[in-house]
Parts: C-alpha cells; sequence; structure tokens
C-alpha cells in the first residue's frame, strides 16, 4: 500500500512537471501570438498612413492641375475671342 502511494504520488508530481511546463509553454504562445498581432497592426497603420498621405497629395494636385487648366482654357478663351471680335471689326471696316 505504501509503495502504491509513493508511484501515485511520483505521478501527481510528474503530471505536475508537465501541466506546468504546458502552462508556460501556451503562455508563451500567447504572448508570442499577441506580438505578431500588435506588430501586424502597427504595419498595417504605417502603411494606410502612407496611402492616405499619397492619396491627399494626388487629390491636392488634380486639384491644382484643374484649377490650372481652368486658367489656361480661360486665357485661351479670352485670346479667342479677342482675335474673333477684331477679326469681325476688320471685316466690318471693309
Amino acid at each position: 500500500m505504501i509503495l502504491q502511494t509513493i508511484k501515485h504520488s511520483a505521478y501527481v508530481l510528474s503530471n505536475n512537471a508537465s501541466v506546468a511546463a504546458l502552462s508556460a509553454s501556451l503562455n508563451t504562445e500567447v504572448a508570442d501570438r499577441i506580438a505578431d498581432v500588435n506588430a501586424e497592426e502597427a504595419r498595417a497603420m504605417a502603411a494606410e498612413a502612407v496611402l492616405s498621405a499619397s492619396i491627399a497629395t494626388e487629390a491636392a494636385s488634380r486639384a491644382t492641375a484643374v484649377t490650372n487648366l481652368s486658367a489656361s482654357f480661360e486665357t485661351a478663351l479670352a485670346a479667342e475671342i479677342a482675335a474673333r471680335e477684331a477679326a469681325d471689326a476688320t471685316l466690318t471696316q471693309d
């Protein structure tokens, strides 16, 4: 009976060591996964910030291009109107 109790105690102690090892391994794995998720979140947020900046730059560039095109068109239109008016005046004088 004493031998059986000693064997049982040794088995329980060995199980406690296995449980402790598994628990430590599980804790390490959980910490590793949390670190991976945090790293991925930081990477994604940095990439999104770069994309947002690029979109803002592109939108500003397009707005400037439209403004410049509009000004260029208005200048060309004014020149064309002046030329047509001058031509009409010349034709009217003849």
